[in-house]
């Protein structure tokens, strides 16, 4: 294996199928290339960054296998139950819409740190 990656790429597969791995090996890979992204001596896997992207991916993705929302939607009969289920969606799509955001922002900020390290290895 190169210097730097903890897992074969049979987990690149693995880790976003298998239901335990599901949880660490995505948050790990990413964590692998940010680090690759810099000099040697300044590697470190992980950042606030990237810890609040995957913290953000699992909360919404949880709160949207938790909630019954849709169901109570569909089961309402009168106004009040009906309101509560969409405030539970419309949270759980809030909830997504942050995850999403900093989805982008995450691949936005590891593409531009890939590249630089890419022009850095390629002057060399």
């Amino acid at each position: 294996m190169a210097s730097g990656k903890r897992r074969r790429r049979a987990w690149l597969v693995f880790g976003w199928v298998v239901p335990v791995a599901q949880v660490f090996v995505p948050k790990m890979f990413v964590n692998d290339l940010w680090a690759a992204s810099r000099p040697e001596p300044q590697r470190r896997r992980g950042h606030p960054l990237l810890t609040a992207w995957w913290l953000s991916v699992l909360v919404a993705a949880s709160a949207y296998t938790v909630s019954d929302a849709s169901e109570d939607l569909k089961e309402a009969t009168t106004t009040i139950p009906a309101r509560d289920a969409l405030r539970q969606i419309m949270f759980s799509c809030g909830l997504d819409l942050c995850a999403a955001a900093l989805s982008i922002v995450v691949i936005w900020q590891l593409n531009g740190r890939l590249e630089r390290a890419a022009a850095r290895g390629a002057t060399r």
